[in-house]
């Protein structure tokens, strides 16, 4: 009987640790705002040029890129070891025009690096940048 008390407990206590896991999971996932001011949103024209669109943010807690027109958009941490340029776009991520690109939590912790972007064609390219505080 004494054992099988034992055992109840210690299963007890392995779940609720795996509770206490699991909440701390979502909170992560799911942060709260850290600003009154967010969601920030930026517009841009863009050309074929990389151009920054995102300084870096340690209170960053999420991003959507939108491509808000019919052109090509495409989006690149800062960090990236070479540009990447419309005929070599290897490192960028293609949002289709019509399109977007979300970073949040669950798919990327840490977005807080600085982000660029440029079109495939033209000067003036819209793209929509929502910044979640």
């Amino acid at each position: 009987m004494a054992e099988d008390n034992s055992n109840a407990l210690a299963q007890l206590q392995n779940l609720v640790q795996q509770i206490g896991r699991e909440a701390q999971a979502i909170i992560n996932t799911n942060p709260a705002a850290t600003s009154t001011a967010s969601p920030r949103a930026l517009g841009f024209a863009l050309g074929t040029t990389a151009t920054t669109v995102l300084a870096n943010s340690t209170t960053r807690h999420g991003l959507l890129f939108h491509a808000p027109g019919t052109t090509t958009v495409y989006v690149f941490p800062g960090t990236i070891t070479t540009t990447p340029t419309p005929g070599a776009p290897g490192g960028a991520y293609i949002i289709y025009g019509g399109d977007e690109l979300r970073l949040t939590p669950n798919t990327l912790p840490n977005c807080n690096n600085t982000f660029s972007a440029f079109g495939a064609t033209g000067t003036t390219t819209p793209l929509t940048v929502w910044e979640f505080f």
